[in-house]
């Protein structure tokens, strides 16, 4: 099941990225013809009628010339963004598993992630009235470093009971592993793996996304600008238990596709010059996907953990618009 999700998400990938390449195909086609026909019936002056001159102060009317200039700047850009990442707090869960005859419960918590950082290059197309297409290619990283356990799920599969009744590393002289446990020493242990635990988790993330933002003409170099895009990401997360019996524990270590979406929203301040703009903007993000990633624990049963993923940009990058 796994394999023929993939394909269907690589398929749906490839259509999303063809209906981008022939947007921006049908821009350049009708900023390379100049536009719509003049009227027919319109004629040009003749020599007895003079020909009426604008005003001075419309033509000299710096918002008046920023207009036209914008509106008229169709073509294609390219640039580089730079951000810190700050990923959400984000719920994970796992179905009741078996393993070696052990029966364990369903896995519930929650994670706390830290900061981190996340690099996108750029290629872009301006309609020339406003909108802009874009195709970015991206790397997030990002840290864990706690989780909170509601329900210990197999987690409990790494813990037991010593003769004091103490909880020990299961696999330890004289540990007793959770499965020879009778019902109500389990039920104890359960209730002591919840809470609060150190973890060592990094999470990563290829992102391809395609975006579609609208740039506000204020009549000046100032462009505020609002947009968003679709797109998928190659998520990856290795996580490592740093506290307690389960110290030195592999949980996860393992990588999985998802279908995402972002919304954005800056300010660039554009710098004129013949032939190439540098558009130089503030940045925030909100990235979050579809559906919950889905990852093979390493703990007994290997069961599949879902967990959700979103988070926060905020940075700022530079673009070349040509």
């Amino acid at each position: 099941m796994k394999l023929f999700s993939y394909i269907l998400r690589v398929g749906s990938l490839r259509i999303m990225f063809f209906a981008f390449l022939c947007s921006l195909l049908m821009g350049s086609h009708i900023a390379l013809a100049g536009g719509l026909p003049s009227k027919a019936g319109k004629e040009a002056p003749s020599a007895e009628q003079p020909v009426e001159e604008q005003p001075a102060d419309i033509a000299d009317d710096p918002a008046v010339a920023m207009d036209v200039s914008q509106k008229n700047s169709a073509g294609f850009s390219v640039g580089a963004r730079g951000f810190l990442f700050l990923i959400d707090d984000s719920g994970f869960s796992a179905p009741a598993t078996v393993s070696d005859g052990v029966s364990y419960g369903p896995l519930s918590g929650s994670s706390n992630g830290n900061g981190g950082y996340s690099f996108s290059l750029l290629l872009g197309y301006s309609l020339g009235n406003g909108l802009r297409l874009e195709a970015e290619a991206g790397y997030i990283h990002s840290c864990i470093d706690k989780m909170d356990i509601k329900e210990p799920g197999n987690l409990v599969s790494q813990v037991g009971l010593d003769s004091a009744g103490s909880p020990c590393r299961s696999g330890n002289d004289g540990c007793t592993s959770y499965g020879d446990l009778s019902p109500q020493q389990k039920q104890g242990l359960e209730e002591d793996s919840k809470g609060e635990n150190d973890i060592d988790s990094k999470v990563s993330a290829f992102a391809f996304m395609l975006n579609a933002y609208y740039d506000i003409n204020t009549g000046s170099s100032i462009v505020p600008y609002l947009g968003g895009g679709l797109g998928m990401l190659n998520l990856s997360t290795d996580a490592e238990s740093t506290e307690g019996l389960t110290y030195g524990n592999l949980l996860i270590d393992d990588s999985d596709y998802v279908f995402a979406y972002q919304l954005a929203g800056g300010l660039g301040y554009r710098i004129e010059s013949e032939g190439t703009d540098i558009i130089l903007s503030v940045d925030y993000r909100y990235l979050a996907s579809f559906e919950d990633a889905e990852f093979t624990g390493e703990l007994a049963g290997n069961t599949t953990v879902e967990t959700e993923f979103s988070g926060h940009y905020i940075g700022g990058g530079v673009r070349l618009a040509f």
